[in-house]
């Protein structure tokens, strides 16, 4: 049997992944969280992103991929950005550590229960974050795409580091990619790895974990859906806030979700929304 999660920011939030910085202050792995590393080590850098952050009207850096780096950025800019950026990441890698939720028997329990399925299952991971939770706490090397790059290699959605131009420019019939917006070559390069290592007629179960389903996340999800287009067996959105979904009190989210999964399904797909503490994966 063939399983396939798809983990987003909340996976890393349930593990508790975080550092402590030199003022002591957590640091998480969200990109507001980021945004204080890098206000304090390149606070020229910070403010040209905030002033266009603010600018396009958007609530927080969690938006930070529909910015366009190419026009704000010079090079030199460019390269500190991604510097702070690697550091960041690096140092939430350095801090993955079962210690951080031992003390939560909640999390703990969850743990297992994910643990369990790697053990005995066939299982996949499509990883939008940039740290190697999965890895480092799980011992699972295998079976990994890390859509957005890890410490070695971070990838935004609209703004690239080279040569990942080159990298990612597609084959064949596929057209050109916009060198300052890749999204097209990294659907290209998901397509051909869902093909390589996915048996579509085993796959059983999805896991949306933890997952923002906006922005151009939600638009990476929407291929991935779309690739798959297989008759699984159910959908498990797994969600601090599933209480909250299921009760239709985060606005039109319950019905955009179940809207988009039945698109890509049999439209018989079993779609559950299930908590953290409570999940029985």
């Amino acid at each position: 049997m063939t399983n396939l999660f798809i983990i987003g920011n909340g996976f890393d939030f349930q593990h508790n992944v975080h550092y402590l910085n030199g003022c002591n202050e957590k640091i998480n792995t969200s990109l507001d969280s980021f945004s204080q590393e890098l206000k304090k080590r390149a606070p020229e850098i910070y403010n040209k992103i905030n002033n266009r952050i603010e600018k396009r009207g958007f609530s927080s850096w969690n938006s930070l991929e529909e910015i366009d780096f190419e026009k704000l950025f010079t090079n030199g800019d460019r390269s500190t950005f991604y510097s702070e950026l690697k550091a960041w990441i690096k140092n939430l890698d350095k801090n993955i550590s079962y210690q951080n939720f031992s003390n939560d028997q909640e999390k703990v329990a969850e743990y297992n229960r994910i643990k369990d399925i790697i053990s005995n299952d066939k299982t996949f991971f499509i990883n939008f974050n940039y740290t190697k939770t999965i890895e480092k706490l799980y011992g699972y090397c295998n079976k990994i795409i890390h859509l957005h790059g890890d410490s070695s290699y971070p990838i935004l959605a609209y703004s690239i580091e080279q040569p990942f131009r080159e990298n990612f420019r597609p084959p064949g019939n596929f057209g050109p990619v916009n060198d300052r917006k890749p999204t097209g070559g990294v659907k290209v390069d998901l397509s051909k790895w869902m093909k390589d290592n996915i048996d579509h007629n085993d796959l059983k179960k999805i896991y949306i974990y933890g997952f923002n389903f906006s922005g151009m996340d939600r638009e990476y999800l929407r291929h991935v859906l779309a690739c798959l287009k297989t008759k699984v067996k159910a959908v498990k959105i797994c969600d601090y806030q599933a209480k909250s979904i299921r009760n239709n009190e985060k606005g039109n989210l319950k019905a955009n979700i179940i809207n988009l999964i039945n698109i890509y399904s049999n439209y018989g797909t079993k779609i559950e929304f299930v908590d953290f503490d409570d999940n029985k994966l």
